[in-house]
């Protein structure tokens, strides 16, 4: 029996049938091959055969065929249907402008990519990124749903000083090419940093972690810089506000010390967010029993206190994202994380700047006595801003300054519940530390005196005791 598959001239250019006609025996089968290559110029073409649009379908093709059998009076009808969707991928934006970057630091743009399509697409940057171009997550590849946006953080450090531009392809498996631009301008600055990223560990509260970094003048001229300190952050830099000489270096200590205020108000924050919780659950409750719905009670956690040091508010800049502070039933599981991006302004010393006032010595390295002793005592206070600190800016603030370059140090903090804990006796502790003093007082000589000191562990593991 011979078997013809009826096409319509519409078709050709868009719909092949392999084959359009074959013999097919007795208890026998014949496949076909449907082959359907959309394009652009289709919906005009085949308007005729579009069916309505709804919100659950749109765009949607249905070609009335038939086969056609020589011995068989009635042909077999059959329906073609399809929904061609497009392949593009949407960038933006077009431009990444990395702004002026020093050559040891990297600078990130956010590139979102839309998918208008209708079914998913993978894509991928390639393996061969520009010079000093980093994209995650998963280094440029990925798949992006129908109707679905994914952000891309991209990275670039700098490989040269001066203007450089680039470019960026991205690929489809449908073999489209979708390209965006880039472009950055490295500085080679005579103040650097020897690392720009400082990881404490978890610290309990009420103790300190220190870490330090080395700030290097490598030019010929005397650099003034300044630390902008984030509030909130309970982090101190040693010295924020310096002078240094022409190639010489400066070891700066960073100090992590979360106060026991953190917890007491971290937990506060948490039970008047559980009360707040369990209130708007109760209420959803109640109205979910009269229209058959029920609400989730959901959770909050409020910020930290102010730190001593004079602090900067809170900027776009910092990073506060991954902020998270937990609060269980065991106070030993409670722990505060944040990350933070503290500025350095740098900036050449000129005539025009009274040394003297800025709290700096003859030597141009350090600061003067009188003006550590005004710094210890303003750090010693818990305010948001300290006046005695000095700045290098007659505003205190490097907005609008000329001359002024940043540089940016990533810290990352980390604050515990503590699990040992000083039961007795009660010792003082000096201003502004967090140690205690075991005072034995007058001493005979000759003679052997004992002080005694009752430890409690509120953790769910032993601590091993040891001599510093």
């Amino acid at each position: 029996m011979k078997a013809l598959i009826g096409s319509r001239p519409e078709l050709n250019d868009w719909v092949t049938f392999i084959p359009d006609f074959g013999f097919i025996q007795a208890g026998d089968t014949l496949s076909v091959s449907v082959s359907l290559k959309p394009t652009p110029e289709m919906k005009g073409h085949l308007s005729k055969f579009l069916l309505p649009e709804t919100e659950a379908q749109q765009g949607v093709f249905q070609v009335p065929l038939q086969v056609t059998v020589p011995d068989q009076t009635l042909p077999i009808p059959f329906k073609l249907r399809f929904q061609p969707t497009t392949t593009d991928l949407h960038l933006s934006p077009t431009m990444l402008d990395f702004g002026r970057v020093p050559l040891n630091e990297s600078a990130g743009v956010y590139l979102t990519i839309t998918n208008p399509s209708l079914l998913p697409q993978l894509f991928s940057f390639g393996s061969k990124l520009p010079l000093g171009l980093r994209i995650s997550p998963n280094s440029g590849y990925g798949q992006v749903l129908p109707g679905e946006s994914l952000q891309l953080l991209v990275q670039f450090q700098p490989p040269i000083s001066g203007l450089q531009y680039f470019g960026l392809t991205c690929r489809t498996l449908a073999g489209r090419l979708f390209k965006a631009e880039g472009k950055c301008e490295g500085l080679e600055l005579d103040v650097t940093l020897s690392h720009n990223s400082i990881k404490f560990p978890a610290t309990e509260v009420n103790d300190t972690n220190s870490a330090s970094v080395i700030l290097q003048n490598k030019g010929s001229k005397l650099q003034l810089f300044e630390f902008g300190v984030p509030a909130g952050c309970f982090v101190q830099v040693t010295p924020r506000v310096g002078c240094l000489k022409a190639n010489s270096s400066l070891r700066l200590q960073l100090d992590f010390a979360p106060p026991l205020a953190l917890m007491q108000q971290e937990a506060g924050a948490t039970a008047v967010a559980a009360a707040g919780s369990q209130q708007a659950g109760n209420s959803g409750a109640a109205d979910g029993a009269a229209a058959g719905a029920a609400l989730a009670p959901s959770t909050a956690v409020g910020g930290g206190a102010q730190p001593a040091q004079q602090q900067q508010p809170n900027q776009p800049g910092i990073h506060d994202a991954n902020a998270k502070a937990q609060d269980t039933s065991s106070s030993s599981h409670w722990f505060w994380f944040r990350e933070w991006l503290l500025p350095c302004y740098t900036r050449p010393a000129g005539p025009q700047d009274d040394l003297a006032a800025l709290g700096f010595g003859q030597d141009a390295g350090a600061i003067t006595d009188s003006s550590r002793a005004n710094n210890a005592e303003a750090n010693s206070t818990t305010n948001t801003h300290s006046e005695a600190s000095p700045s290098i800016y007659p505003s205190g603030s490097p907005g609008g300054s000329d001359g002024v370059n940043v540089l940016h140090l990533a810290v990352t903090t980390c604050a515990v519940a503590p699990e040992l804990h000083l039961v007795s006796p009660a010792l003082p502790k000096p201003p502004g530390k967090n140690y205690f003093v075991l005072d034995f007082g007058a001493l005979p000589v000759g003679e052997r005196v004992t002080r005694q000191l009752e430890l409690a562990n509120k953790g769910t593991s032993g601590e091993a005791l040891c001599e510093m």
